[in-house]
């Protein structure tokens, strides 16, 4: 529901309801024992009533859908004649499928890895006082992909806030790395306008340079998208108490 809303909850209701009527339709065809489709049945279920209590992993995804693959192919028992499976185009639509699925592969896993790897290298190089390198990292690690990038912004963020306070770090360093922690910041609200986490993390920037005003601003706004967001009030009042409004 959080991420995909009710439309995402129900596909995901909709396969344990197609699984189970699949079990019950083979064990009326029978074929599939009573004992088999009960206990199946109950295996589903139970990994349906699991998940609101613990994360889902990778050990209990395998299992699920190795389940959902036996089962599919008891559903599947029909043979095609080979000769009147031949499709005339079918070499065509081959190439064509590996070609796409080589372009969805890059574009969905290896552009979004390579983000990760310069994000990961940058949070290692600032560990080792290499605050130069790691600024460099965090912006190649900013124009890749839009997958990892929100994660990249706030990570930039928070190092911004750190660097800050470094003695290490040059003034010339410090204000690059504040001018585009804050531009980030700022395209994040403008992108994800419904998100308040965003607004957060532009109004902490805000607030640890000085710019209280806008701080307030952005706050303000975060609170018509999420009244009720406990962390918000939190923000704004560290913001009043560095201006002394005590009467806020």
């Amino acid at each position: 529901l959080i991420n995909a809303g009710i439309p995402g909850f129900l596909s995901y209701i909709s396969i344990f309801i197609a699984a189970i009527y699949g079990l019950r339709k083979l064990y009326r065809e029978q074929q599939l024992d009573l004992e088999i489709a009960i206990l199946m049945s109950t295996l589903l279920v139970v990994y349906f009533l699991q998940n609101f209590f613990v994360f889902d992993n990778l050990a209990t995804y395998i299992s699920f859908f190795s389940v959902l693959g036996w089962l599919n192919s008891l559903s599947d028992k029909e043979v095609l004649n080979p000769k009147k499976a031949e499709i005339p185009w079918a070499p065509v639509a081959a190439i064509g499928a590996i070609l796409a699925s080589g372009a969805l592969v890059y574009y969905v896993n290896w552009k979004p890895l390579q983000t990760n790897l310069h994000l990961l290298n940058a949070l290692q190089v600032v560990q080792e006082g290499k605050l130069e390198t790691a600024y460099d990292e965090f912006q190649k690690a900013l124009a890749g992909t839009v997958l990892g990038r929100n994660e990249a912004r706030e990570q930039l963020v928070r190092h911004a806030v750190v660097i800050g306070s470094a003695p290490q770090a040059s003034e010339d360093l410090k204000d690059r790395v504040l001018r585009r922690a804050i531009a980030e910041a700022e395209n994040s609200v403008r992108e994800n306008v419904q998100d308040p986490r965003s607004y957060l993390f532009l109004a902490t920037i805000y607030n640890r340079v000085g710019l209280t005003e806008n701080a307030i601003r952005v706050l303000q706004e975060a609170l018509k998208v999420s009244p009720k967001k406990q962390q918000i009030y939190f923000e704004l009042l560290d913001v009043y108490l560095q201006r002394q409004e005590f009467d806020k």
